[in-house]
């Protein structure tokens, strides 16, 4: 490679040749470090309770035998962390066991944590 200087001579303060200069940019070059970056997001999702119907209700579980806390879909959703239709699909396929009530399901909470865990 030969050394072709801009302008002027070996003075400080004139230009380097470009052979010098295309040296060194080729050098940087291979000193370059690749950089990873990792961006973990978090998402949090807030569930709309009305306080009138949040409170569990005891009610009698045929499957348990025993007197044991309900709760409606939407709570079983919050506590499961899964989409009301996945408790619904849950009730269906006789995962979870739950009280048909005039005008609501309830969902027995022993058999959700259960099928949680």
């Amino acid at each position: 490679m030969v050394d072709v200087p801009l302008s002027g001579g070996d003075l400080p303060g004139q230009a380097v040749g470009l052979g010098i200069l295309h040296a060194q940019c080729h050098r940087f070059a291979l000193h370059v470090r690749k950089k990873r970056t990792e961006v973990t997001i978090q998402i949090d999702e807030s569930v709309p309770v009305n306080w009138r119907t949040a409170w569990p209700d005891l009610a009698w579980c045929v499957a348990c035998a025993d007197e044991v806390v309900m709760v409606r879909p939407e709570h079983a959703s919050a506590i499961a962390e899964v989409s009301v239709r996945t408790i619904n699909r849950w009730v269906e396929e006789g995962k979870i066991h739950f009280v048909e009530t005039p005008g609501s399901l309830l969902v027995c909470l022993n058999s959700l944590t259960e099928e949680l865990c």
